[in-house]
């Protein structure tokens, strides 16, 4: 799973660099990637990964995107250990751990 921790949902900027930041975790298949989307899912950008505390722990990501006017859906997504993408569909925590790709709407002015 992986999440958007920064900017909230909601936020709005002017026109220029945004910073989102966020974790992500796979249990102990790690984390070996996380991808973020400015436009809905349809490009992805890699994130920069923080080191691992432990092969156990949330692992921390962040990444700079340069955001033009309007209003943008910014998705994040995950690949663990092995390079398998996290899943799309949403599913929640229970019994098997949440899914889905974690979302904010920003908008630039």
């Amino acid at each position: 799973m992986s999440r958007i921790d920064s900017p909230s949902d909601g936020s709005q900027f002017a026109a220029g660099t945004v910073r989102f930041a966020g974790i992500a975790f796979a249990g102990d298949r790690r984390i070996s990637a996380v991808e973020i989307s400015p436009d809905g899912g349809r490009g992805w950008r890699s994130a920069e990964l923080q080191p691992e505390f432990s092969p156990y722990s949330w692992r921390f990501w962040s990444l700079a995107l340069a955001l033009g006017p309007g209003h943008h859906l910014v998705q994040v997504r995950a690949r663990d250990g092995s390079g398998t993408l996290q899943a799309a569909a949403p599913a929640p925590t229970l019994p098997d751990g949440a899914a889905g790709y974690h979302a904010v709407a920003v908008d630039v002015g």
